[in-house]
């Protein structure tokens, strides 16, 4: 009897659980006017010229992370 308490109490604070985090999501406020504009920003970012890897299009290699990639030469600025 006691073990049969303890499971219903244990799956009421479970349940419990759910409904608050739930509630707390659907009422939270959320500015969609900053994320509008880094959508914009995404958008009107170049595709061509990723800052974040080093290697361009050219004859060669670019040896990255341990991987030789053919095709591609080291940027050097």
């Amino acid at each position: 009897m006691r073990n049969k308490c303890l499971k219903i109490v244990v799956f009421l604070l479970l349940i419990t659980g759910v409904i608050i985090g739930l509630n707390r999501s659907i009422h939270q406020k959320t500015n969609w006017e900053i994320l509008k504009m880094e959508n914009v920003e995404a958008l009107t970012s170049p595709e061509e010229e990723n800052p974040y890897y080093p290697c361009v299009s050219a004859r060669g290699f670019c040896f990255m992370n341990g991987i030789d990639i053919d095709g591609v030469a080291l940027k050097i600025r």
